[in-house]
């Protein structure tokens, strides 16, 4: 029997923090040159980012939304930004259909075409992030990264009440769980690779919730482990859960 086509991790990060470098680098007196890179670099292109999702194509309305002054010099090149990333936005969208089409569905595939699909969403999810980093040119033109967004406290009052011993029932597992799809699985070279779809049990935010789960091949009983990305960017992976081999 062929064997499975598998996909390879390639996290750099991780590699890096294994080697002696990371020992290195993974020390408080980094917090104060990652916070300004954060603060300088990487939050406006966040905001220009996003701007261009809110704008449509529309160059106007990317000034608006960013905000910043409508430099009629810039106007050509933000133009040609937004076209391109308007093209790899509506290609991961449609790859996407297809991988959800395709993982979820009732048709059985090949770990060939699941394999080779995941290979393409990951591409075109990677070339979609990288969009960001076009808009470094206007950059300095981003005043704030940060928009500040508060809730006024008599808004707080009607959401939540005022009994403080009520706050600890936000935090409480719903009394109905959501019905739990459950993908068709992969290999990869160090674990066995599934999804879980369900919509998310708060009210508020009435959105569907995507959760990768990588059993670990050879592994008896492992523990489990949940992960979620500490800066909320539009990622392929979510979330991802290290579970126990049997699916408890």
């Amino acid at each position: 029997m062929p064997e499975s086509p598998q996909i390879k991790s390639s996290n750099k990060l991780q590699w890096l923090m294994r080697s002696p470098l990371g020992e290195l680098i993974a020390r408080s007196w980094l917090e104060r040159p990652i916070l300004y890179l954060l603060e300088k670099c990487s939050f406006p292109l966040f905001r220009l980012w996003a701007a261009a999702v809110v704008a449509e194509g529309d160059v106007d309305k990317f000034f608006a939304a960013v905000p910043m002054p409508p430099v009629q010099s810039k106007r050509d090149l933000v133009k040609q930004l937004l076209d391109n990333f308007g093209s790899r936005r509506r290609r991961i969208l449609t790859t996407e259909i297809a991988w959800r089409e395709t993982f979820f569905g009732t048709r059985i595939c090949s770990s060939l075409e699941l394999n080779e699909l995941e290979k393409r969403r990951l591409q075109d999810r990677n070339e979609y992030n990288a969009t960001r980093r076009q808009f470094a040119p206007l950059r300095k033109y981003v005043r704030s990264s940060v928009k500040a967004c508060f809730s006024p406290p008599a808004q707080l009052i009607d959401l939540y009440g005022t009994n403080a011993a009520e706050d600890l029932k936000l935090f409480d597992l719903p009394a109905q769980w959501p019905e739990i799809s459950v993908s068709q699985s992969i290999e990869k070279a160090h674990s066995r690779d599934c999804w879980l779809s369900f919509d998310s049990p708060s009210e508020r935010l009435g959105d569907t919730v995507f959760a990768r789960v990588l059993e670990p091949l050879g592994a008896d009983n492992p523990p489990t482990l949940g992960h979620a990305p500490p800066v909320p960017v539009e990622s392929p992976l979510v979330a991802v859960v290290w579970v126990h081999n049997q699916r408890r």
